[in-house]
């Protein structure tokens, strides 16, 4: 409510019922209540409302009701102590000022409640990033227990020989529980992402041992399934800025996703310069299932694969992209995809060049 600037010859309480009483009325007709002459309208009616007003020393009273979707949310009232004859200007007037009081105060409930949403969402997204913190380093210690014992057991390091079925079961559970540790570690980084704490350690990298150590490390798995796996790039290339270990992480990733997804022909690695932008571009190309132009939209956001039936028969948490994506994002890069079902994919990345003058050879 708004007063005038007389001071009342009433209580501040008693002033308050009759704020109460207009507000009321306002509300129920939403419409606007005038009261020109308010000695007059006593005289002729005897209402009490009015009988309040004039011992508050007010002769003129207007109440405005305030609406949002034609539901009322508040009166805007204005007394004065002389009569006043209400024009088309001051209805017209009183009008404008109530819409534009009803946005401001829709938009201040809207603020407080995007407030209140946000900050609950902070609270989820925190103990999320509490659990997954705490289970992922709760189950390192006893996966890494398993993959040591098994690794002793195949080595002979325990009493007695295994027979052939033996053998097969402790390098079956080895490997699930190294799988488990990769997810583990996943989960971590994810974890980090979202606390914003994820860090990178950037130095001068040359790319070709580290992609050369990659195909070794993963021939075995393509020989196993048939495929060719290749590293194309030439004897001199940039040296960029980036992070050695994650940048394996990332292409590690790539390329084992690659794999996994591809049945006949192979994987090819490409490292090329992008003159114009003094980038240097990592692709990962494979001959496999491809990706729809649909789940193009989505395939780096954690916990998405193509389609859930991918998720079933490949496996796999669709954690890695989306961590992939993060870390070149925190060296100066980006990522990208092109696919076509049934023709293939390829994922790419960009890294800084140092300068132009820095090269590396190929060992």
């Amino acid at each position: 409510p708004s007063y005038g600037l007389r001071r009342p010859r009433i209580p501040r309480l008693a002033l308050r019922d009759l704020d109460m009483v207009l507000a009321r009325m306002a509300m129920q007709k939403q419409k606007i209540i005038y009261g020109e002459d308010i000695a007059t309208i006593y005289q002729e009616r005897g209402e009490a409302w009015s009988h309040m007003a004039l011992e508050a020393g007010y002769r003129y009273v207007i109440a405005v009701p305030l609406l949002l979707q034609e539901q009322p949310i508040g009166v805007f009232i204005l007394y004065d102590d002389k009569p006043h004859q209400v024009t088309n200007r001051d209805t017209f007037l009183l009008r404008t000022v109530s819409i534009q009081a009803t946005m401001a105060i829709q938009n201040a409930l809207l603020f407080a409640e995007v407030k209140d949403k946000n900050a609950a969402l902070e609270r989820v997204n925190h103990l999320k990033s509490q659990f997954l913190a705490t289970v992922t380093h709760e189950l390192r210690t006893p996966l890494h227990s398993i993959i040591s014992y098994g690794a002793l057991i195949l080595e002979g390091f325990v009493d007695g020989e295994l027979t052939n079925e033996q053998e097969e079961h402790i390098q079956f559970m080895v490997r699930r529980a190294e799988d488990l540790s990769h997810l583990v570690d996943d989960m971590l980084d994810l974890s980090k992402i979202e606390a914003d704490r994820l860090e990178v350690k950037l130095e001068q990298v040359s790319l070709g041992p580290c992609l050369k150590e990659v195909v070794d490390q993963l021939k075995p798995l393509a020989n196993n399934k048939g495929l060719h796996l290749t590293l194309d790039m030439s004897d001199e290339f940039p040296v960029v800025m980036a992070d050695s270990h994650r940048i394996r992480q990332i292409v590690i990733n790539m390329v084992s996703n690659a794999l996994k997804f591809t049945e006949q022909g192979g994987v090819v690695i490409r490292c090329m310069q992008l003159e114009n932008y003094n980038m240097l571009r990592v692709s990962v190309h494979d001959s496999g299932i491809g990706i729809s132009p649909a789940a193009l939209g989505y395939i780096f956001e954690a916990f998405r694969q193509a389609d859930g039936s991918t998720t079933r028969r490949f496996g796999g948490t669709g954690l890695g992209l989306t961590i992939a994506r993060k870390l070149i994002e925190l060296q100066g890069g980006e990522v990208a995809v092109e696919s076509t079902v049934g023709q293939g994919s390829t994922f790419s990345f960009t890294l800084p060049i140092v300068s132009s003058s820095s090269k590396a050879h190929s060992q």
